[in-house]
């Protein structure tokens, strides 16, 4: 469901919902604040994210928990204000740790150029 915005000549234009999705990614490090967010991205019907964590994570935390947290806090915002209530997540994701800075510019550099390589 591409609900999140269009890519127009490369480039993306988020529907009100997409911005609903990055509002709630930017605020990740209020919440969690031994994360800081790097490269990110938010697609017609999905996103890419660069999370670095630093330092170690509470106890009551993981990814998992933050990424469960940020998804809720976007579907109910989107529930609630937008009446949309076929809206939802896949129930997984994708992760990968960045293990040097070869992969963290690699993985930067495929995020900055999803919406050039984007094909609906």
């Amino acid at each position: 469901m591409q609900c999140l915005g269009d890519v127009v000549d490369g480039k993306v234009s988020l529907s009100p919902i997409g911005k609903v999705v990055a509002e709630k990614w930017l605020k990740i490090p209020t919440y969690h604040p031994q994360i800081a967010l790097d490269e990110w991205i938010v697609m017609p019907d999905h996103m890419h994210g660069i999370l670095i964590f630093q330092g170690p994570m509470q106890e009551n935390e993981s990814l998992d928990i933050v990424i469960g947290r940020f998804k809720a806090a976007c579907t109910k915002r989107i529930w609630r204000h937008f009446n949309r209530r076929d809206f939802d997540w896949q129930e997984r994701f994708y992760d990968n740790i960045l293990r040097d800075l070869a992969d963290l510019e690699r993985v930067r550099a495929y995020i900055r150029n999803n919406p050039a390589n984007w094909k609906p």
